[in-house]
């Protein structure tokens, strides 16, 4: 009889549980447009960065035969076919690449596109990217498309264990109150059901911005009376910027006296995606060494 060991177990629990996942909530987030392949696909057109890094990161990225303009990492990213930008993907660049399947998330402007691709006869894999379980969800379904399905358990059980102890680490600290800004001109919160609403309650912080939607536009009045312990900054307004203070420097004057900014380069914040961990790790990092 073969014996097992238990990360072997685990595995083996963390495939049987994003199948389970995807058997029961997944139709409901996820769409399989057009024809359905009848095996993986082995060209492979990503419409989303988040999906891009989740391809490269399941050991797939030479399946790749077109990414968007914004797909950046991993650095083999940069030297794929670009088929157009994350809100208006290229038709005629995405058909002349000929993929067996394309992948895009739900929240991208290119949802014409993806309907035009299906008209076509394409098959698309439309998936969702709003949260940490939407992560789980496209890496299961992602995994299953290309023939990786073993990868991709490994994968989810290697960031199952990174959120863990992020989230055992934060659950003893105090809970700060904190406003994390992905735009300034004009300015723009992560709200309730944001991914980053998500992160900063699974590091134990606590987002003063408590309605408004994912991703609500606020002005000078309203984050004073939000009454943030401490503004973070990730917006793009400044990037190559590093980690500090000098986030202070994209924001209203009248803003910057009143509270405690600090900046966080870093756009796996956003992207529904393998370094969402890190990033998060980054981000308690930068609030936690603030200075008032």
């Amino acid at each position: 009889m073969t014996r097992f060991g238990p990360r072997t177990w685990r595995l083996a629990l963390s495939l049987a549980c994003l199948l389970l996942v995807r058997g029961a909530a997944f139709a409901g987030v996820a769409q399989r447009l057009g024809p359905r392949p009848t095996g993986p696909a082995v060209r492979v057109v990503s419409l989303a960065p988040s999906l891009t890094e989740i391809v490269f990161a399941l050991g797939a990225g030479e399946l790749l035969v077109g990414v968007t303009r914004f797909a950046d990492y991993p650095p083999k990213a940069r030297q794929l076919p670009v088929i157009g930008g994350f809100i208006n993907p290229d038709l005629e660049a995405i058909v002349s690449k000929k993929p067996d399947l394309v992948l895009a998330i739900r929240t991208s402007g290119g949802r014409k596109t993806v309907d035009a691709l299906v008209r076509l006869g394409v098959p698309v894999l439309l998936l969702p990217a709003d949260t940490i379980d939407d992560l789980y969800i496209s890496i299961a379904e992602v995994g299953d498309s290309l023939g990786r399905a073993a990868q991709s358990a490994t994968l989810a059980l290697q960031l199952h264990d990174d959120f863990e102890e992020i989230s055992r680490v934060g659950s003893g600290a105090a809970a700060q109150r904190v406003l994390v800004l992905v735009g300034n001109r004009p300015m723009i919160a992560a709200g309730p059901g944001s991914i980053i609403d998500s992160l900063l309650s699974l590091g134990g912080l606590q987002n003063a911005v408590t309605r408004g939607g994912a991703w609500p536009i606020i002005d000078v009045e309203a984050v004073v009376s939000l009454r943030p312990e401490l503004i973070v900054d990730v917006s793009s307004i400044s990037a190559g910027d590093a980690d500090g203070d000098n986030g202070r420097q994209a924001l209203s004057p009248s803003l910057r006296d009143l509270i405690p900014v600090v900046r966080v380069v870093d756009d796996g914040l956003v992207r529904v995606g393998p370094r969402l961990p890190a990033a998060l790790r980054r981000l308690l990092k930068a609030v936690r060494t603030a200075k008032p």
